[in-house]
C-alpha cells in the first residue's frame, strides 16, 4: 500500500485510516450519518486535547451492540500508533480513553490501543498519581478486561500500590464499583 503525505493530514493519520478501512470492511455499517459525520469532522493533524476529548465523547456514546464506525477505529488506531498523542493526554483523558476502549475489549484495534495507553499508565508514575477515585476505578475496570496482558497487570499493580499507600483514596473507592 502506497501512502503519500499531503497537506490534509499526517502520514500516521493516513495509515490509521487505511488500517481502519481494511479492518472494518467486514463490519456492517449501522451507524447514522450524523455519527459518521461527527467523527469525520474531527481532525488529528496534531495531538490536540480538544480533538481527542471530542472524539472520546463520541466514542463513549456509541452503542456497543452496533458496528463501530471506521472513524472510531481510526481514532483508536491513532491512539495505538501515535506516541506523541498518548503523551499529550492528561491523566484524566487517558483514564477516559481506557474506559471507552474497554467497551470493545474484543476488538483488535481497541485492544492494541488499550495496551498502548496501559503502557503509559504503567511506566509514568505521574499519571496514576493525578487520577481521582472515579478514574482509578475506571482504569481498574478497563485493565481487568485485558488482565492477561503483562502491561495491563503492571498498570493495575501501580494503581494498587497507590490505593494501598493512600487511605483516603481507598475510602473514596468505596463509593465506586470496581468490576473485575
Amino acid at each position: 500500500v502506497e501512502v503519500q503525505m499531503n497537506g490534509d493530514g499526517s502520514l500516521l493519520q493516513e495509515v490509521a485510516l487505511h488500517q481502519a478501512d481494511a479492518r472494518s470492511a467486514n463490519l456492517c455499517e449501522t451507524h447514522t450519518y450524523r455519527e459518521s459525520h461527527e467523527f469525520i469532522a474531527t481532525r488529528f493533524d496534531k495531538p490536540d486535547s480538544h480533538d481527542v476529548q471530542t472524539s472520546l465523547r463520541k466514542l463513549s456514546r456509541l452503542d456497543v451492540r452496533e458496528a463501530l464506525p471506521k472513524e472510531a477505529l481510526a481514532f483508536a488506531g491513532r491512539l495505538e500508533l501515535d506516541q506523541s498523542l498518548r503523551d499529550a493526554l492528561s491523566a484524566q483523558q487517558l483514564a477516559d480513553c481506557l474506559h471507552a476502549l474497554a467497551k470493545w475489549d474484543k476488538n483488535d484495534v481497541f485492544h492494541r490501543a488499550g495496551l498502548a495507553l496501559s503502557a503509559r499508565l504503567a511506566n509514568d508514575e505521574r499519571v496514576g498519581v493525578l487520577l481521582d477515585a472515579q478514574r482509578v476505578a475506571q482504569c481498574l475496570d478497563a485493565l481487568a478486561r485485558w488482565d492477561r496482558e503483562p502491561v495491563c497487570r503492571a498498570a493495575g499493580e501501580r494503581l494498587a500500590r497507590r490505593i494501598a499507600a493512600e487511605p483516603r483514596l481507598c475510602d473514596a473507592l468505596n463509593r465506586h464499583e470496581v468490576v473485575a
